[in-house]
């Protein structure tokens, strides 16, 4: 379980578009959006100017499949991004 502390959601859709709140995340799922969560189980990230959003992508990522996979494979690139903490 995850807690995000005062992050800028964007969604231009939502009447939530460039609010801060707290995001509750478990198992991999936003289950809860509010102004102040609190959570003891939760491992909690707060940094400043944290934003989230559907469909963020690097579009010059380049993984070694197919053909080359002597370079990073997408399984491997994936290990990689969960070991540094990196949020999807």
């Amino acid at each position: 379980m995850i807690l995000l502390k005062n992050v800028t959601i964007v969604d231009a859709g939502s009447d939530l578009h460039l609010k801060k709140r707290d995001l509750l995340i478990k198992n991999g799922k936003i289950s809860q959006i509010g102004t102040r969560i609190e959570s003891e189980e939760a491992r909690i990230i707060e940094k400043e100017n944290l934003h989230i959003s559907i469909g963020w992508f690097d579009s010059s990522v380049c993984f070694g499949e197919p053909g080359f996979e002597e370079r990073q494979t997408i399984k491997n690139g994936f290990e990689l991004l969960l070991q540094l903490q990196v949020l999807f």
